[in-house]
């Protein structure tokens, strides 16, 4: 359950309310950095890997901790770090949008890319960043890999959360901050989103608490952007 302290609509609420009421419709598009590479998370399916990945925080006793989603760094605009930054919420935990190189003994997990050795956290976990989540093919030794998640059970839970979403860049946010984001109720493109805040604001808190979808668009390859925003009757963010 929420601490009383914290707002009674929320981006957490919002993907719970979102995918039961419109869990058909898509919330998150994603464009790798390679021609074909596409993925489409409708509200439900993306709602459910949160729910997994939380579960996984809860059996590795991570809820309510500081975690670094250090993707929010490095790949920015895969669909797996708003996967993160999402779960980390719901477990009631802080994100830390920082490198890897800067990962501390002070934080409790940290959340990295593919070939990435263990950090200076308590427990490391590796994302392969396949469009489709696969495993990694050669995990590192001592470090955890993501798909893992993939038996965990469908179940959504909650876990009380404190003020702090977010370290930004050095940059402490709220739950307060993620509330007067505004809202986006159409479908917006993201091409080239390089700061978590940004990132955060207009390819997830945005079109929760808007109703909208964001199509996530990375690398340089896609260079028609006019055609696709056609194709995904989006507009630019």
């Amino acid at each position: 359950m929420l601490a009383s302290h914290l707002p009674t609509c929320d981006v957490v609420d919002a993907l719970t309310n979102r995918a039961r009421r419109h869990g058909a419709d898509p919330l998150v598009t994603w464009y790798g950095p390679s021609s074909g590479a596409r993925a489409e998370f409708s509200a439900r399916t993306f709602a459910n890997w949160v729910d997994k990945t939380v579960n996984l925080l809860d059996e590795m006793e991570l809820t309510s901790s500081r975690v670094a989603n250090t993707l929010l760094i490095s790949n920015p605009a895969h669909w797996t770090t708003l996967v993160w930054t999402m779960a980390i919420w719901q477990a009631g935990g802080i994100v830390e949008a920082i490198p890897v190189d800067a990962v501390g003994a002070g934080t409790a997990a940290a959340v990295v890319g593919p070939g990435t050795q263990p950090t200076g956290a308590g427990v490391t976990i590796a994302c392969s960043l396949h469009p489709l989540g696969a495993p990694l093919i050669k995990p590192a030794t001592g470090v955890i890999d993501f798909a893992e998640v993939l038996s965990q059970p469908d179940a959504h839970q909650r876990f009380d959360a404190t003020d702090l979403v977010c370290f930004d860049d050095g940059t402490e946010h709220t739950w307060q901050d993620l509330a007067a984001i505004p809202p986006l109720s159409h479908r917006v493109l993201l091409e080239g989103a390089t700061q978590p805040w940004e990132l955060v604001s207009l390819g997830l808190a945005g079109p929760l608490l808007g109703g909208g979808s964001v199509v996530l668009v990375v690398g340089d390859r896609h260079t028609n952007i006019g055609e696709l925003l056609r194709q995904e009757k989006a507009h630019r963010a």
